[in-house]
């Protein structure tokens, strides 16, 4: 693997991992949304649709493949 750095060659004799599999309920973005989605889309149309517009419908759904 002659001039390779490190990081990208893998030891000889040994194959690099492609895939790592991720853990979306470990992370900070998936607590948040699981905590407080709910509340934003239930608020939203009085605290926020004047100055951002409308909800987006496609956002539940997004969500909800995000959360499964």
């Amino acid at each position: 693997m002659g001039n390779l750095a490190p990081a990208i060659a893998p030891p000889e004799g040994s194959y690099p991992s492609i895939y790592r599999p991720r853990n979306p309920r470990a992370r900070v973005l998936y607590r948040l949304m699981e905590a407080h989605y709910e509340d934003a889309k239930a608020c939203w149309e009085d605290r926020f649709e004047r100055r951002y517009g409308f909800w987006w419908g496609f956002v539940d759904s997004v969500v909800a493949r995000y959360l499964d």
